[in-house]
């Protein structure tokens, strides 16, 4: 899995989500927001996120790989 997959696997929602778990506390949304704006490009993100982007990229890998294989149909 690569980071443009990971780009347009994610939504918002789920980005936020990421971010509330490796940070441990609710963020607002405007937060989150100029965060998101920054996702397509992982240079700034990593530059914004300083210390915190390979925990990050951990967790947004889990995210994503929980819900792969899964589909609407399937899961009860």
């Amino acid at each position: 899995m690569n980071y443009d997959h990971l780009i347009q696997t994610i939504d918002f929602e789920q980005f936020k989500a990421i971010i509330e778990e490796m940070r441990g506390f609710e963020v607002g949304t405007e937060y989150a927001l100029g965060l998101w704006d920054m996702f397509h490009n992982p240079l700034d993100l990593r530059r914004r996120l300083r210390g915190e982007f390979p925990l990050f990229m951990r967790i947004a890998f889990h995210t994503v790989m929980r819900e792969f294989g899964q589909h609407e149909d399937l899961v009860p």
